[in-house]
């Protein structure tokens, strides 16, 4: 079963990770899509003394302004799901959101019939 990622925007939008397969790489190619600036992202790395794209310090701090922000980090493993947000939102929309999505796709199946877990 191949890992899927996919972010959940603050609305409440699904947005798949693209083919590279990374979340930041996501970001990178579609900043504006998380309200980001590409500047933002290369400020980030240069600061950190990284690569753009490397998955260290400056991914981290990228994708924790995401979910300050109320995006929700989603990534699908053979046996389980990792899910990353800042907090719950007093209101209940991050459970929502989460839930909402998981609800719909956790026992979906894939082409060769394995169930999502």
């Amino acid at each position: 079963m191949k890992d899927l990622g996919f972010f959940i925007s603050p609305v409440g939008k699904l947005i798949p990770v693209g083919g590279n397969g990374t979340h930041i790489g996501t970001v990178i190619a579609h900043p504006s899509k998380f309200g980001l600036k590409k500047a933002d992202i290369e400020k980030a790395y240069k600061k950190h003394k990284e690569r753009l794209g490397i998955e260290g310090d400056a991914r981290e701090e990228i994708l924790k302004r995401l979910t300050k922000k109320g995006w929700i980090r989603l990534r699908r493993y053979p046996q389980y799901w990792s899910i990353q947000f800042a907090r719950m939102i007093g209101d209940g929309t991050t459970r929502l959101r989460t839930g909402s999505y998981l609800n719909r796709h956790l026992f979906e199946t894939t082409p060769d019939d394995e169930t999502v877990l």
